[in-house]
């Protein structure tokens, strides 16, 4: 340890701290919450009928998605000329977001990343733009601050936003995926 960190007992701990900050994030979506009688087991039940629920909820509403088998996890893939346009719902978020991939991806990101005046405004907010350089994607994405997983009485409100947002995506990034990959 003292090759990365130091020899300094103060700098390892501040360090460690560090790490643990974080890390907080990412472990906040996995572990059950603290204080509560869940396990991550529990959690990826409830994932599975959120995403059940979801699929019957777009179904119902005539969406032209094709869904996966949902699958108890805290994310559900759709595909998007060539990208991934994912949904999340995990413990602590709720989100859509555009997964640009592949060996276009930096100049792909670049160029819709260029366009973000304009597609914060067909969106009708800000979106987050994250290139991620250290990962193999790019995000595009945006948050919902009403949802909650755990709490089901907010399902058909978080249902709702997932598919107009998706669907919105949709619109605004299908023709620039294409242009951008010369289709």
């Amino acid at each position: 340890i003292s090759e990365y960190v130091g020899d300094n007992p103060a700098e390892i701990a501040d360090r460690v701290k560090l790490y643990v900050q974080t890390l907080q994030p990412y472990l906040d979506e996995i572990l059950p919450e603290k204080g509560s009688n869940r396990t991550t087991g529990d959690i990826t039940n409830v994932q599975l009928e959120f995403w059940e629920g979801f699929q019957k909820f777009a179904n119902e509403a005539g969406t032209d998605f094709r869904f996966q088998t949902p699958r108890a996890r805290g994310y559900m893939i759709l595909s998007l000329d060539g990208q991934l346009l994912v949904g999340i719902a995990s413990q602590n978020r709720i989100a859509v977001y555009l997964a640009v991939k592949g060996e276009n991806r930096e100049k792909i990101f670049n160029q819709l990343n260029s366009e973000k005046a304009t597609l914060d405004k067909e969106f009708g907010k800000p979106l987050e733009y994250k290139p991620l350089p250290h990962r193999q994607e790019s995000q595009i994405f945006t948050l919902f601050e009403h949802g909650k997983l755990l709490d089901r009485s907010t399902w058909p409100e978080t249902y709702k936003w997932m598919l107009k947002s998706m669907e919105r995506f949709k619109v605004m990034f299908s023709l620039r995926l294409q242009k951008l990959r010369g289709r």
